[in-house]
């Protein structure tokens, strides 16, 4: 896309990952950064699958082991996955 002008320089990648170019028509089109919203933010897990999963995500979020919120994540009731 930018042919032997940029070649050799550190910052091509980042150059070239501003368009998308076709080797066929010759032609570049501006990506998705410049037409849309492309950072979201983060989303809250809302299944787990493994108990030792529910546990990492309800410490993660709550600062302890809430079987409640581990309950809520593998959709299964605190007797099924917790041992007393």
């Amino acid at each position: 896309m930018f042919g032997r002008a940029f070649r050799g320089n550190p910052d091509l990648p980042l150059l070239c990952s501003l368009g998308d170019s076709n080797d066929e028509t010759k032609k570049a089109v501006k990506t998705a950064i410049f037409r849309e919203r492309t950072i979201q933010k983060p989303q809250k897990p809302r299944v787990a699958q493994t108990p030792q999963d529910a546990l990492v995500l309800a410490l993660n979020e709550t600062g302890r082991a809430d079987s409640a919120k581990m309950e809520a994540l593998l959709g299964r009731p605190r007797e099924e996955f917790c041992r007393r």
